[in-house]
């Protein structure tokens, strides 16, 4: 993953527990994970427009939009538990 979420206290390197769900069951606003090409990325989820916008917490990363179901984005889940290794 990257570091686009750093304005949100989460940083590169930081293990992420995540939740199996569909995109039906997360809620707009929800921090979820998500594969984007070849990487995995977390993202907070909004839904608008009928596209699924995966908004960034560092101004250095644009937000990315795609259409439910395209092969570019697949939905791994919501993100519950952050874990940082000390040191």
């Amino acid at each position: 993953g990257d570091d686009g979420m750093n304005g949100d206290g989460l940083r590169k390197g930081d293990l992420v527990v995540v939740e199996e769900c569909t995109p039906r069951d997360l809620h707009p606003g929800e921090l979820a994970a998500f594969v984007v090409g070849e990487t995995v990325q977390l993202r907070t989820f909004e839904f608008a427009n009928g596209k699924w916008h995966l908004r960034t917490a560092d101004r250095r990363y644009a937000d990315e939009t795609y259409l439910p179901g395209s092969p570019a984005c697949a939905l791994v889940g919501r993100a519950l538990l952050v874990i940082r290794r000390l040191g």
